[in-house]
């Protein structure tokens, strides 16, 4: 059954009549003060009087409008008219120890008062530096306020103790365009010796937590300390133990203030950001299914049954969504009724296993439960494409391939077999672009790209394989994937891989990107910070995890390049260059949500960076594909293909191009000094895995090879210098061959 509790948090919206939470929203009420031109304490906790409001400093209250009219008045301070809450401070002969932490509320029980409390309230107007809107003093080691931080538009909920951080700094602007009416809930719930960790403080703004705010304190916080020696105030502050100064006041409105014994729930600030704490206690709300009884009888539903029509969805969120609460209807519109939803009576499917009806229920809010591009209708039927799959599952037969992905290969492949696959390539490809004189990506998503910069016509030159894109780092140019949306490149808390060719024109920034999603826990392939080679950020730390590292991997040399960036959930970052694994770091591999959008040859979490907007590449990049899977070392392998290279698509088209014949040898430059001292030969594009060693003959008849430098390992360029005269050899020549040598 999807409840009123389940659609809050699935994101639904609030009609402003629905409270399930009625019965339980005044438990554990111990002071409410509504100002409908009074002072009164409304909570009904103490006898008539105890703690009532009185007015302090030099100046009058006022009553004006409330939030909305359901509001009524609320209290208007003018800056130098504070409230204060009667019988709160140690002085007085009526003393209740109800606001006090440390103070025990029953001497067999041992529990102090405040071990869980919260405060609700509304106000419009923004405080004086560390100025509070609601206080029990709040300073030294004593209390608590829910106040603005210091000189910032920030709010704080700060908590006084003899440990601890005090005062969290939040993250909403809450100046901004004031006056205007904003709604503060604050909770505060003491670490349990029987519960290690539970302790949490949460500042919440128009019903929203402000995570910044929220702290896990532990044993080492004991909670906010005892103020019995001040007064529990409103707009202003006691200021020390004489009870007649008072400080801080406050300009602006104030209304509907509430204090709890316990910690509220989400839902409960939910509500309370919807209308005043009055009507919620007023409604009733007898099968708690979000709807008083009164909306229940206007709109025909049973106030005694949640879900009056028997469909598995509670009538608050069906009336909310606009549907008819009276009947079975098909919610999502899959082409499944609400009842076989929730029934699962549609679905053969028990777990992953094909049998009798009735199978799991499917989700009746969601078109499509698994998230697989079918609907559950198509799914649990031999419709359109000929399978029944499962619709709790995007991947029927667990063969790594998406049902959707299955079905739309040309020709389908069948979803219910795990040895019918499209090929590997293809699978969780989520980006491929070649280059080839467009931008259109060619897996399914239809990401295709759009030019950046000062300079909008894409260039393209000759790639690894066919067309590459070139762009001009002086035009600040790059290419953003518009056409699909941003979080199709990410995988929080999952798998990811990148790879690409490219070829560096210059390095002419630090940190220069290749592909990115942005900074921090998003993910990037870019020159490691300013060192000769590339790193990936997919998980903490980079890799590899220095530069001295990075240059270990030379990449500025005017050569095509291939990476493989590569994380594996929680277990593994990888970064491959030609071949190689040139950095890893085992633990912390954790992706996050990315909202920022996929740029190739810039960063997009870098916009303005002072040396370069972007940190835009200098040079050309070829065949990019993104998987949200992480590819083997062979995959890795073949497509490096020992420095000939294969391509994304010919490897999905089973088109390998195969390595030649033996190590392929490529003599980058040949030379000598004009004065006939020395010989210069530089070589690269040798098999990753084996050693050699260079050598010279004069006779070439292979009596007289001689080592030229040490043995070396292929897969980088190397040069070697031979200080031997040329004329050592008849007419002045010399030979040289590299040879393949057992490794040391």
């Amino acid at each position: 059954m999807i409840t009123f509790k389940q659609f809050l948090r699935l994101g639904g919206g609030l009609a402003l009549f629905a409270n399930p939470l009625s019965a339980q929203i005044d438990a554990d009420l111990i002071g409410y003060w509504t100002f409908e031109n009074d002072l009164l304490d409304q909570s009904g906790a103490h006898a008539a009087g105890t703690h009532d409001g009185v007015e302090v400093g030099t100046g009058a209250l006022s009553y004006v409008a409330g939030p909305e009219e359901s509001f009524g008045q609320s209290a208007s301070f003018d800056g130098t008219v504070g409230i204060r809450i009667a019988n709160t401070h140690i002085s007085e002969t009526n003393y209740q120890n109800t606001f006090d932490e440390a103070l025990l509320d029953d001497e067999t029980s041992g529990e102090p008062v405040l071990d869980a409390f919260s405060i609700s309230f509304w106000a419009r107007g923004f405080p004086a530096r560390w100025a509070p809107w609601v206080a029990k003093r709040g300073e030294g080691a004593e209390g608590f306020q829910v106040r603005r931080h210091d000189t910032s538009p920030n709010a704080t909920f700060t908590l006084r103790s003899t440990a601890g951080t005090d005062d969290p700094k939040g993250s909403v602007d809450v100046s901004l365009d004031q006056p205007r009416w904003i709604h503060f809930v604050a909770t505060y719930r003491g670490w349990d010796e029987e519960n290690e960790g539970s302790g949490y403080r949460r500042l919440y703004i128009n019903g929203v937590e402000d995570e910044a705010v929220t702290l896990l304190d532990d044993a080492s916080f004991p909670g906010p300390g005892n103020a019995a020696n001040y007064w529990l105030t409103i707009g202003a502050r006691h200021n020390n133990a004489d009870p007649n100064v008072f400080q801080a006041f406050f300009t602006g409105e104030i209304d509907d203030v509430a204090i709890w014994n316990r910690e509220l729930t989400a839902e409960e600030v939910v509500l309370l950001n919807k209308k005043p704490l009055s009507l919620l206690r007023s409604e009733i709300d007898s099968d708690g299914d979000g709807l008083s009884d009164e909306e229940e009888g206007l709109i025909g539903t049973n106030p005694n049954e949640a879900d009056t029509d028997g469909d598995g969805i509670d009538d608050f969120v069906e009336h909310e969504a606009g549907k008819d609460p009276l009947n079975d209807d098909d919610f999502d519109g899959d082409g499944l009724s609400n009842l076989q939803e929730s029934t699962g009576s549609a679905n053969p499917w028990t777990g992953p296993a094909l049998g009798s009806l009735p199978g799991d229920p499917t989700d009746p809010l969601q078109v499509d439960s698994d998230g697989d591009s079918i609907s559950d209708g198509e799914e649990v039927a031999a419709g359109e494409d000929g399978f029944v799959t499962n619709p709790n599952s995007d991947d029927t037969d667990g063969d790594g391939f998406t049902d959707s992905e299955e079905l739309t290969y040309d020709p389908p492949k069948d979803p219910t077999d795990a040895a019918s696959t499209p090929p590997l390539w293809l699978s969780q490809l989520v980006g491929y672009w070649s280059f080839d004189n467009h931008l259109q990506d060619a897996s399914s998503s239809a990401g295709h790209g759009e030019m950046r910069g000062l300079e909008v016509t894409a260039s393209y030159a000759t790639g690894q394989f066919g067309q590459a894109i070139d762009l001009d780092r002086a035009n600040q140019q790059y290419v953003e994937i518009t056409g699909a949306p941003d979080d199709t490149y990410d995988n929080p808390g999952g798998d990811l891989s990148v790879s690409a060719w490219f070829k560096v024109e210059n390095f002419d920034q630090g940190w220069q990107a290749l592909i990115s999603k942005g900074e921090g826990s998003n993910w990037r392939i870019a020159r490691y910070s300013s060192s000769t080679g590339m790193g990936y950020a997919g998980g903490l730390p980079d890799v590899p995890t220095s530069a001295a590292a990075a240059n270990a991997f030379p990449v500025n040399d005017g050569a095509w390049h291939h990476v493989a960036a590569i994380t594996r959930a929680e277990e593994s970052t990888q970064i491959y260059l030609d071949g190689q694994l040139a950095g890893e770091s085992l633990g912390n591999a954790v992706l996050a949500e990315s909202a920022l959008p996929l740029l190739i040859g810039g960063n997009p979490g870098t916009p303005e960076d002072a040396a370069g907007p972007y940190r835009s590449w200098n040079g050309m990049i070829d065949d990019v594909a993104v998987w949200k899977r992480a590819i083997s070392a062979e995959q890795v392998a073949a497509i490096w293909n020992e420095g000939t290279g294969n391509s994304i698509q010919n490897l999905i088209d089973g088109v390998v191009v195969e390595p030649p014949g033996g190590d392929q040898v490529s003599v980058d430059s040949f030379g000598f000094t004009a004065s006939g001292d020395a010989v210069e030969v530089s070589v690269s594009q040798l098999a990753v895995d084996k050693t050699y060693q260079m050598m010279r003959s004069v006779l070439l008849d292979g009596s007289d090879w001689q080592n030229v430098g040490e043995p070396f390992t292929g897969g980088t360029t190397h040069t070697f210098t031979d200080p031997a005269p040329l004329g050592a050899g008849e007419g002045g020549k010399a030979f040289y061959a590299i040879f393949e040598v057992a490794a040391e």
